[in-house]
């Protein structure tokens, strides 16, 4: 009976002309299963990762991407073994978690990678109250006795009644990529209903959104730059997938490009600038009176340029130009969880003007980047 090592070995020899084509589409073990270039775990629900051929005629193996997802345990060893069946085959790989590109709307079998970064592996604290919660092989140690032998019993808690214990846990690598995408772009206005289709809007100019019947839309497919990564600042990395506004072919120069220019002058003053997730704090040489007398209004945990961080004391200029002390807060709205930790903005009391990175944003100002917070492999 083949296991689901099996099933993936072969997988990744009928991809590299090693194996003849198997006479079935699909190869089958246990909870591990494939269809063509794609391997599934448990379900079709769950991609582990497909092979791309080349565009050339060369008929050889482009690219493997693979899913940085996380799932279960289970899927975690599938996906384990995917990463060392195709390293052993020597596939040129990248890692990205598949939600995060389909929430991008990224056409996965077009992307090419410009650098891959390699995987790492990070050492992670846990702690429980509950024994349970301690993984088996550390829920017990060993003390030698007195005539030499191990005596085997169970790990205890720590003073505060705490069960602490540490993990390993695989980290993809950072990369930057380019893709192809379908988007979509406002070329006009006009009235009518929710069906997306009014007789007064002709049909053939675009695509009508119904949440913005009013909008006249065009889908359109275009090649966009990516950069694709972990925000180390966190205690508990934050990964981030973001469109970038232009072409980089390194990660150093892709995370350069992300801060605006404002940023880099403050850099090369060697001005203390405060981040938190895209939002950048440079320190700035005016009061309050000052502010106000330049018409600004003060609140407290203002949103930053309608995102979801906020300051402490916020002074907005007639302009729009807002200004912030104190301290950086990630308030997000309805059930989600904060996923920046508070940072104070400086010394906590100079205030700072408010500027956000280069991501470009969409029709409707939404920033084209997104994270996931402790769900990645």
């Amino acid at each position: 009976m083949a296991s689901s090592t099996d099933v993936l070995d072969r997988w990744v020899s009928y991809s590299t002309g090693k194996l003849a084509p198997s006479r079935r589409d699909s190869l089958r073990a246990g909870n591990v299963f494939s269809e063509g270039n794609r391997l599934y775990s448990y379900g079709h629900h769950f991609e582990l990762g497909r092979i791309i051929d080349s565009e050339d005629e060369s008929n050889g193996i482009r690219l493997a991407i693979l899913n940085g997802d996380r799932y279960s345990v289970t899927t975690s060893k599938h996906q384990a073994g995917t990463r060392r069946a195709i390293a052993d085959a020597g596939i040129p790989s990248i890692i990205l978690p598949f939600s995060a590109v389909d929430r991008a709307g990224i056409m996965l079998d077009t992307i090419r990678p410009h650098e891959i970064q390699d995987d790492a592996w990070r050492t992670v604290q846990r702690s429980s109250s509950n024994l349970e919660d301690v993984p088996a092989y550390k829920r017990t140690t060993y003390v030698r006795a007195a005539d030499g032998t191990m005596i085997e019993h169970d790990v205890q808690p720590d003073d505060d009644g705490l069960y602490r214990w540490e993990t390993s846990e695989h980290q993809l690598g950072a990369s930057v990529f380019s893709a192809e995408v379908q988007a979509e772009r406002i070329i006009g206005t006009c009235e009518g209903g929710y069906d997306g289709k009014p007789d007064h809007c002709p049909p053939e100019v675009g695509y009508m959104r119904t949440r913005h019947p009013h909008e006249i839309t065009e889908r359109y497919t275009e090649r966009r730059w990516y950069v694709s990564g972990f925000d180390d600042q966190e205690r508990n990395p934050l990964y981030f997938l973001a469109e970038l506004p232009g072409r980089a072919f390194s990660y150093e120069a892709a995370l350069k490009m992300l801060r605006p220019m404002a940023v880099k002058m403050a850099d090369r003053a060697c001005q203390p600038v405060t981040r938190q997730g895209d939002i950048f704090g440079i320190p700035s040489p005016f009061t309050l009176r000052q502010l106000r007398k330049r018409g600004a209004t003060v609140e407290k945990r203002r949103h930053l340029d309608g995102t979801s961080h906020t300051g402490s004391e916020v002074a907005v200029l007639p302009n729009g130009v807002e200004y912030a002390r104190g301290m950086l807060r990630h308030e997000p709205a309805g059930f989600r969880r904060p996923e920046h930790a508070r940072r104070k903005i400086g010394d906590g009391k100079t205030w700072h003007v408010i500027v956000r990175n280069t991501v470009p944003q969409d029709a409707h100002g939404n920033p084209r980047a997104w994270t996931i917070s402790g769900r990645v492999d």
